[in-house]
C-alpha cells in the first residue's frame, strides 16, 4: 500500500497475508501508486511487553510515549485500560524505514488495519519532514481560484475551521485542511500542503501549491490586517508549530525554515469578522503589490500604508466595489 503526504512516498508492506492492509477517512484520499520510496514500513503481528527498548524521551501524557531504541526510536501507543501497549513502531534515526508491531490481544487477525493510523502516521511525517528542513502546522490552507496559496495559521479556538467554510463558500480551487499544513522549501518557493488530520470541518487535499500569503488568525470585531516583521513571524510559526523535541538538531532546523518563510513570504496578523467580507481583505493583500517593509494596514476597508500618507493604497467599500 502507499500514500503520499507532503510529497512524501509511503510504502507499507505486510509481513503476513493474515494482516490486511487498509486505510480510511480522509487517509484514503491520499493514496498513490508505486513511486520511489520515502519511507518504508513493514507491519506485522506480534505481542508486546510492557518494558520498552531503552530510555523514555518524550511522553505525550496520553496515547503514546518515545523511547530511544539503539540508534533509532521507538514509540509506543497505549490505552488507558493497560500499561501493555496495543501498538509499537521502531524507526531508524531518519525516520525512513520502519516496524510497526501490532499486538494481536488488542487487534482481530481477520481484521483490515492501518499499521499508521492516527496519530502514528502524522509523527512519522512530522520526525521526517524534520529531517527535510520541512514542518507540519496548525493552519488553515486555501488554493484561491487564481491559484494563490493562503496559509491561515492559529491555535485551537482562533478560527481556522471558521475561515476555511468561508473560503469553500467563496469560490476557493481546495482547502487543503482546516488544521494541519506541512510546509516545505523548494527550489524556488515555499510549499505547502494538504494533509488528511483537519479539524471540525473535515477539509483535507493531497494537492500543494506555492505559500504566497500568511496570516495569524484572531477573532475581532472588525477586519484588520497588519504587516509583521519577520522576527514577529518566526515566532509566531514556531509557536504553531509541531515541533520534533526529542532532537534539539532538528527544532533548530524547523527554526531555520521558519526563519525563510519568515524573509521570503509576506505574514500578517488578521483580525477577522466571521463573514465573507474577511476573505475580501485577505485577497486584497496581495493586490496591493506590497511584499515587506511597510507598515500595512486594513482599517475602514481600506490598506493604507504610513509610508504613503497621501492617499490609500487599494481601497474596497463593503460590497466588494473598488471607488
Amino acid at each position: 500500500m502507499f500514500l503520499r503526504i507532503a510529497n512524501l512516498n509511503i510504502q507499507i508492506e505486510a509481513e503476513h497475508p493474515d494482516l490486511k492492509l487498509t486505510v480510511k477517512g480522509p487517509t484514503a484520499r491520499f493514496l498513490a501508486g508505486p513511486n520511489e520510496t520515502d519511507i518504508s514500513v513493514s507491519a506485522r503481528f506480534a505481542r508486546l511487553g510492557s518494558t520498552p527498548s531503552g530510555p523514555l524521551l518524550f511522553d505525550t501524557g496520553g496515547v503514546w510515549r518515545l523511547f530511544q531504541d539503539g540508534d533509532g526510536y521507538e514509540l509506543r501507543f497505549f490505552v488507558p485500560w493497560s500499561d501493555t501497549p496495543y501498538k509499537a513502531a521502531s524507526f531508524d534515526r531518519s525516520f525512513t524505514k520502519g516496524i510497526v508491531t501490532l499486538n494481536p490481544d488488542f487487534f482481530s487477525p481477520n481484521a483490515e488495519l492501518d499499521p499508521l493510523e492516527f496519530p502514528l502516521d502524522e509523527l512519522v511525517v512530522i520526525f521526517h519532514l524534520a529531517q527535510r528542513g520541512g514542518a507540519l502546522l496548525h493552519a488553515c490552507g486555501v488554493v484561491d481560484r487564481d491559484r494563490t496559496g493562503y496559509l491561515f495559521s492559529g491555535n485551537s479556538g482562533d478560527g481556522k475551521t471558521t475561515i476555511a467554510r468561508l473560503w469553500q463558500n467563496s469560490g476557493a480551487e481546495a482547502i487543503l485542511s482546516d488544521d494541519r499544513v506541512a510546509l516545505t522549501l523548494s527550489a524556488q518557493n515555499v510549499m505547502m500542503h494538504g494533509t488528511p488530520w483537519h479539524g471540525e470541518a473535515g477539509y483535507s487535499s493531497p494537492t500543494s501549491v506555492r505559500l504566497d500569503r500568511l496570516f495569524f488568525l484572531r477573532h475581532g470585531k472588525t477586519n484588520r490586517i497588519t504587516l509583521l516583521n519577520p522576527a514577529e513571524t518566526t515566532v509566531r510559526l514556531l509557536a504553531r508549530s509541531f515541533l520534533p523535541f526529542h532532537d534539539s538538531e532538528l527544532v533548530t532546523k524547523t527554526l531555520e525554515l521558519h526563519e525563510t518563510i519568515a524573509r521570503h513570504v509576506p505574514a500578517y496578523d488578521f483580525e477577522f469578522l466571521p463573514d465573507e467580507s474577511a476573505i475580501a481583505y485577505a485577497r486584497a493583500t496581495k493586490e496591493s503589490g506590497l511584499t515587506g517593509g511597510a507598515a500595512l494596514q486594513i482599517q475602514d476597508n481600506k490598506i493604507q500604508s504610513p509610508q504613503n500618507l497621501s492617499g490609500e493604497l487599494l481601497a474596497r467599500t463593503s460590497n466588494g466595489e473598488r471607488p
